[in-house]
């Protein structure tokens, strides 16, 4: 058997195989056994007929059938032999088989990347001290203080401030035309009625939030402002704009006391919730380390190495990205129409991003291989273990699924990924 290789771009390539016909015969001879026993002709009992009968009954069949068997049986000895390391077999064509030729054909596949590791002993990662500071605790205390807000109702001499609730009437125009006329996506912030917002800038339209400080029940007033040129509604940026506003109802946002603040998280004392907050915030502040030295480690790698990936791999690559993307982006609010604009963008940081978690990945690989880090057992129970939470089964069920859905190998090599970070992050300096 002979092959030919020929890159046809990046990490693609065609393998043309050409097998004798001895080295097709015996699958041939199958072939011919199974239509003979199988099939039939007139004026012959089944398997009876003489088999240059079959042959001419048969050709296409026949021939369709051995090139099957052959790519079956060839494909695995071409990959062994040419020690190819193989990520997708895409297709197989210009396949041409005699008995009296053998078998020409061409297995189209992406092959792993070849380069060379750079140095990765040592790898700069710099000192950085955790810490949780007093000021830092302070305010996050005061972001507890403010989930367990209550919003109480005033007099009608009382002046809105910051963070309070207020019922409203609105209507938004440019130049004297609706906002929703102008496009329908400003339908929200064009005009309502008994329309209830928190005076905080990240709601409704920051210039009308602001507009309300020191109002006070029954009050009314005209805003004109210009849109900003970042805002979501393109056909309004830089616009313009007046607002009318009538103020109907206005509760002061009042924070718990002290007491009451730990009534509510069911702690002694305000000194002891500090103290239980510190120690969780110090934690995550040494998670937030960990990650950004792993984070330091990656960039260092992706910086001393660049090469070509495999394209069906980083298909699919951009594929998860774009699908991550997309959530986050509707999470936040972000209509479709807006996705829609941001296509190219989108599509170009998508595109990065799958390139260098594609490329990381060969990276950390060949660092396990030259460090011959592997998964035991035991560390891969621990990681389904660690997934139970997640997947919210118990482990025997979780191990069934990654068993049944062959994604044994995944896991495996999410652990031996993960040890290898850990390695050069510990022998950072």
């Amino acid at each position: 058997m002979k092959v030919e290789k020929q890159n046809i771009g990046g990490c693609r390539w065609n393998l043309i195989v050409n097998a004798d016909p001895k080295e097709c015969e015996v699958e041939y001879k199958k072939v011919l056994k199974t239509f003979n026993d199988r099939g039939r002709i007139s004026g012959f009992r089944k398997g009876k007929a003489p088999i240059e009968i079959i042959k001419k009954n048969f050709q296409r069949e026949i021939s369709q059938e051995t090139e099957n068997r052959l790519f079956r049986a060839l494909y695995p000895r071409v990959v062994e032999k040419e020690n190819l390391k193989v990520v997708s077999a895409l297709e197989v064509k210009d396949v041409i088989f005699s008995p009296e030729t053998g078998i020409v054909f061409t297995a189209v596949v992406d092959l792993e990347p070849k380069f060379s590791l750079p140095k990765y002993k040592k790898i700069p990662i710099g000192p950085q001290d955790v810490a949780v500071t007093e000021e830092e605790l302070d305010h996050y205390i005061e972001r507890m203080r403010a989930a367990f807000a209550k919003f109480e109702e005033t007099t009608a001499e009382y002046k809105i401030q910051k963070e309070d609730l207020v019922c409203m009437d609105f209507a938004g125009s440019v130049g004297g035309q609706p906002l929703k006329e102008i496009d329908a996506a400003a339908e929200q912030i064009s005009g309502k009625n008994d329309f209830w917002v928190q005076v905080d800038e990240n709601q409704f339209v920051p210039e009308v939030v602001n507009a309300m400080v020191g109002l006070t029940s029954g009050a009314e007033k005209s805003v004109e402002f210009k849109f900003q040129k970042t805002m979501s509604v393109e056909a309004l940026r830089g616009k313009k704009a007046l607002y009318e506003l009538k103020i109907k109802a206005v509760r002061q946002r009042v924070v718990p006391s002290d007491a009451e603040l730990c009534e509510q998280l069911k702690v002694e004392t305000i000194d002891v919730f500090r103290q239980d907050a510190c120690k969780k915030m110090f934690e995550n502040a040494m998670q937030s380390e960990q990650h950004r030295r792993k984070q330091v480690v990656i960039d260092y790698l992706l910086s001393k190495v660049s090469f070509e990936v495999p394209e069906s791999e980083m298909q699919e690559a951009v594929n998860n990205v774009l699908d991550q993307m997309k959530r986050e982006a509707l999470y936040r609010g972000v209509k479709s129409e807006e996705l829609a604009n941001q296509r190219d963008e989108i599509l170009r940081s998508a595109t990065a991003s799958a390139t260098n978690q594609v490329r990381i990945k060969y990276i950390i690989r060949e660092i396990a291989r030259a460090e011959g880090i592997q998964a035991s057992e035991e560390e891969l129970e621990e990681k389904i273990e660690s997934m139970t939470s997640e997947y919210k089964m118990d482990a025997s069920e979780l191990r069934k699924r990654l068993v049944e859905g062959g994604h044994q190998d995944v896991l495996k090599e999410q652990v031996v990924f993960d040890k290898t970070i850990e390695l050069l992050v510990a022998e950072g300096k």
